[in-house]
């Protein structure tokens, strides 16, 4: 048995204290907004209600995932020693330094709530850079850009809102980050998607069709780099990319198998959120026609997308990371039906007008519940030694 590290057990790899972040954000981002979209409360001057969620729901709940995975996985790719311990703890103490600054913002000089936040994402890029670099795997260096182009559009956003440079606005620099949190997860599922299916699913093959392979990442990539283009024509150019995009997921998801995995839900809500990948390009595409309310496409990329493959896959890690069976604890399936629930309710209410606020709201409760569970299962996992006694 690996003798016990001079440290908390939470930080001996980078899942354990970014998922748990992870899992409190996600539980108590979510009444914040719900207070201020119901009136009872204000978001910080500076921002607008929806500006402030939207950035604290990207910037604090999905880039602690993202942040937990890479650090988790980069490191088994290459074999080195994981950051851990107070260097680790001090990488988590910026994340949560970027949320206080967000909900302290009023108190505080708006370069100051800037720099408190624009910090973290940076700081991780440059700590995954040596491994990465070192394992000399050009597919694997693709994170880093993406995080620094992550971090780049955060910074635009501070400087829009503090009226030092027009850059588009909160929404559509938020938007942007969402679709480049969209291409994390296409790349991300070429990885995981198809390895958790079949080992998680007795019996199952998945196909993989090597032109959609091929086609996946750049095809997303395409649309993302169409849509973010500051010109005219470029609109209904995204929209023919994203639906073209649509079409190759689908194929894509069609050779894994969904309907084989119902009875196994670490494996069915990775599914059936890449199946909200799907529907969010179709109607990104649509939405730039003028077709569908551009937050339906925003929401089913975030609540119906983002949602249930981030929750999946911090559950599935959290086990077979802790060195437990791959089997989900109790009431994580029911998180996961509320958390689908939450996405298809947030995707559909402004296309219902006369039923919006309930929808939200109904929406929003089916989220808190879901990460309620969560937390309330993984806590003991996240926090207490590995089950086989190995270190981490």
């Amino acid at each position: 048995m690996a003798p016990l590290p001079p440290y908390p057990v939470v930080l001996a790899k980078g899942f354990r204290i970014f998922f748990l972040a992870a899992g409190l954000a996600g539980l108590v981002l979510m009444p914040l907004w719900l207070a201020m979209f119901e009136g009872r409360l204000s978001a910080p001057l500076r921002y607008s209600g929806p500006a402030w969620h939207g950035h604290e729901m990207v910037y604090g709940y999905a880039f602690a995932v993202i942040a937990g995975f890479l650090l988790t996985a980069v490191y088994n790719w290459v074999g080195r020693s994981h950051l851990a311990g107070w260097k680790l703890a001090s990488l988590a103490a910026l994340w949560l330094l970027g949320r206080l600054a967000m909900l302290a913002a009023d108190l505080l000089p708006g370069w100051l709530a800037a720099a408190a936040d624009i910090a973290f994402l940076p700081a991780l890029a440059l700590v995954l850079a040596p491994p990465l670099i070192a394992a000399k795997k050009p597919e694997n260096l693709g994170f880093l850009p993406l995080l620094l182009l992550a971090a780049s559009y955060n910074a635009a956003f501070h400087l829009d809102i503090l009226g030092l440079a027009d850059l588009g606005g909160s929404t559509f620099l938020l938007t942007a980050t969402v679709e480049i949190l969209l291409v994390f997860v296409v790349i991300l599922s070429s990885r995981i998607l198809v390895m958790f299916t079949e080992n998680g699913v007795p019996g199952v093959k998945t196909r993989q069709y090597k032109w959609i392979e091929r086609l996946a990442a750049p095809s997303a990539a395409a649309f993302v780099i169409a849509d973010l283009l500051p010109f005219t024509w470029a609109v209904p150019v995204a929209s023919l990319l994203a639906l073209a995009a649509a079409l190759i997921h689908a194929i894509r998801l069609s050779g894994w198998r969904t309907g084989k995995t119902l009875k196994t839900p670490l494996v069915w809500v990775l599914h059936l959120g890449y199946a909200g990948l799907v529907a969010a390009l179709a109607l990104k595409g649509l939405s730039n026609l003028e077709l569908v309310p551009s937050s339906s496409a925003l929401h089913a990329m975030t609540v119906a997308t983002l949602g249930p493959i981030t929750l999946g896959m911090m559950a599935r890690v959290g086990l077979g990371h802790t060195g437990r069976l791959i089997r989900p604890p109790k009431g994580m399936a029911l998180a996961f039906a509320l958390l689908l629930l939450a996405g298809i309710l947030r995707t559909l209410a402004p296309m219902v007008e006369s039923l919006y606020f309930y929808l939200v709201i109904l929406s929003g409760l089916s989220w808190i519940i879901a990460f309620a569970i969560f937390l309330t299962r993984y806590l003991p996992i996240l926090t207490r030694p590995r089950t086989d006694g190995q270190a981490g």
